[in-house]
C-alpha cells in the first residue's frame, strides 16, 4: 500500500516519466541523424556513375552471396529445429524452417534485432 501511494504521488498529472520522455528523446536523434546520412548520401553520390559501375559487374559474386545466405538461414533453421527437439517439441522441419525465416525477415526490417526473435518464439508456441 505504501509502495503503491508512492508511485501514484511520483506520477502528477499523467505526465510521462523521465525515463520514458529520454528513450522517446534517444529514438527521435537516432531517426534525425539517420535521415541526415541518407540525405548526405544522396546528394553526394553519382548515381549514373554507380548504375555504370553495377551494370559491368559479374553475376557470380551476388548469386554466392545469395546463395550463402539461404544456406546460413538454412542451417539457423535446422539449429532452432534441433533446439525445439530438445524441448520437447515435435514440429516438422519445414514449419520450423519457415517460422526461421519469418523470423529473420523480421530481425532485418524492424528497428532492433529482437523483434524477429519474439515473433518466432510466439509463433513456436502457437
Amino acid at each position: 500500500m505504501i509502495l503503491a501511494s508512492r508511485s501514484e504521488s511520483a506520477n502528477y498529472g499523467g505526465a510521462a516519466p523521465v525515463s520514458d520522455r529520454k528513450s522517446w528523446l534517444f529514438t527521435a536523434i537516432k531517426i534525425a541523424l539517420s535521415g541526415a546520412v541518407i540525405v548526405a548520401v544522396a546528394r553526394n553520390v553519382d548515381l549514373a556513375a554507380a548504375w555504370q559501375r553495377f551494370a559491368h559487374q559479374s553475376l557470380w559474386l551476388p548469386g554466392a552471396a545469395v546463395a550463402i545466405l539461404i544456406v546460413q538461414i538454412g542451417i539457423g533453421g535446422l539449429r532452432w529445429h534441433f533446439i525445439l527437439r530438445g524441448l520437447g517439441d515435435r514440429s516438422r522441419f519445414t514449419t520450423t524452417l519457415q517460422l526461421y525465416y519469418i523470423s529473420v525477415f523480421f530481425n532485418t526490417w524492424l528497428w532492433g534485432a529482437v523483434g524477429g526473435d519474439m515473433l518466432r518464439a510466439w509463433l513456436t508456441r502457437r
